[in-house]
């Protein structure tokens, strides 16, 4: 059983997730900050305000499982599987460049699920 904290043994699929997740929410500021820009109505506005959020979420995320704390793994996995669903339906209306995001929750998912006893 690993202690909670940084060191040179950590596993590296745990490392591995929490760099994905925290990636994905410096990605989601900067999508947010490109909304700043334009003129947007008020679904947008909601829609926005809802991807800063996970942006936050996910970085905060991507910290604790960097720490190894089970809090983080579980608000990981909820991310995780909020961005695979939506990165499905992406995909199913022909976005295609979703597929890195589909790819990468899923991997998450795994490992988070796999990897259980490193966060105890």
């Amino acid at each position: 059983m690993s202690r909670p904290g940084w060191s040179i043994t950590k596993n590296p699929l745990i490392l591995a997730a929490g760099i994905l997740l925290i990636l994905s929410g410096v990605l989601g500021l900067i999508g947010f900050l490109s909304f700043l820009g334009g003129g947007v109505g008020a679904v947008e506005i909601l829609y926005v305000l809802v991807s800063l959020v996970v942006a936050a979420l996910s970085i905060y995320a991507g910290w604790l499982i960097l720490n190894q704390q089970e809090r983080g793994r579980s608000l990981g996995l909820i991310l995780a599987i909020i961005g695979l669903v939506f990165a499905l339906i992406a995909l199913l209306q022909g976005g295609g460049v979703l597929i890195l995001s589909l790819v990468a929750d899923a991997f998450v998912i795994f490992v988070l699920v796999t990897q259980a006893r490193e966060f105890a």
